[in-house]
């Protein structure tokens, strides 16, 4: 019932914040405030996520702009009372970098994890220490650069990357040992099955693909060219996949044997709409970011 937004560094909003909501309609800004206390940072959006385990709990990661030293990389803050008051250390945080990714991971307990090129950094405490670090060395062959991951429910010794180049591959992190995934590269995003974890579903170029047994084969289940992709958290039948600069968002709940648009057309005062980003909530409600404001599917 809760969500938050990070928005885009202002002149005219020093310190940084998050945008809190509990409706999808009106938002009200909550301060994180620069290190000395008074206004001075820009901050760039980097990260947020809500624990799945915990909706109290939401961590933000932002980029000081300028920083207030050259040691300082990230502000990691965090709220646990749902985003409407937030805390972050103020002494320099400056590990992991680069900072290129951070989200949560499901799980019992559920992990918050910062990939920084390589090395996955695990926090048990939503981001206040990194107490485990794992990185992948060497990278498969012809990996030469990650550019996303993603974790199965209570294995997090093993990830899913794709990297540049197009190529995905299942890894295991204690090991190091890489298997290629059969998708003939091209490979945009992974994604896997909260509920399931023998499914993972990946989109290349030109195609949304499933796979049923923890990616030893998969199958096309559209015909379609997206940048990002989302499971229900409650069902891994029920996904959407946005096409990218289109916004054009499709969707099915039926394992991908159908598929609907659920593009939200034009809202008030006669703007497209144009979808940024967008997730399922916990109840599978269908949320969207994209211009002009917020929106939300109750049907699908």
């Amino acid at each position: 019932t809760t969500m938050a937004v990070l928005p885009a560094a202002t002149g005219s909003n020093l310190n940084m914040a998050v945008f809190r909501s509990s409706d999808g309609l009106t938002f009200t800004p909550v301060t994180i405030v620069s290190f000395s206390d008074t206004p001075g940072f820009l901050g760039t959006p980097k990260g947020l996520g809500y624990d799945p385990r915990d909706g109290s709990v939401l961590v933000a990661a932002l980029q000081p702009v300028p920083p207030p030293n050259t040691e300082l990389a990230m502000v990691l803050a965090w709220s646990t009372d749902g985003g409407a008051s937030f805390t972050h250390p103020w002494t320099p945080w400056a590990t992991p970098w680069p900072p290129q990714e951070m989200r949560y991971v499901d799980g019992t307990p559920s992990a918050l994890v910062w990939r920084s090129a390589s090395s996955f950094h695990f926090s048990a405490d939503h981001g206040v220490t990194f107490t485990r670090i794992e990185t992948l060395d060497p990278l498969p062959t012809g990996c030469a650069e990650i550019l996303g991951f993603d974790m199965p429910r209570n294995n997090h010794d093993k990830v899913a990357i794709w990297c540049s180049g197009g190529g995905a591959h299942l890894c295991d992190l204690v090991t190091d040992q890489c298997s290629a995934l059969p998708l003939g590269g091209g490979t945009v995003a992974l994604r896997w099955a909260t509920s399931n974890p023998l499914v993972l579903y990946a989109i290349t170029s030109d195609r949304v693909w499933r796979s049923d047994d923890a990616g030893f084969a998969f199958a096309p289940i559209h015909a379609f060219s997206a940048s990002q992709l989302r499971v229900d958290p409650a069902s891994s039948t029920r996904v959407c996949a946005l096409q990218s600069p289109s916004g054009v968002l499709r969707c099915t709940r039926d394992n991908g044997a159908t598929w609907m648009d659920l593009s939200p057309g034009v809202l008030q005062g006669g703007v497209p709409t144009v979808i940024l980003d967008f997730d399922f909530a916990s109840n599978g409600r269908l949320w969207a970011v994209g211009h002009p404001g917020v929106v939300s599917n109750t049907e699908f």
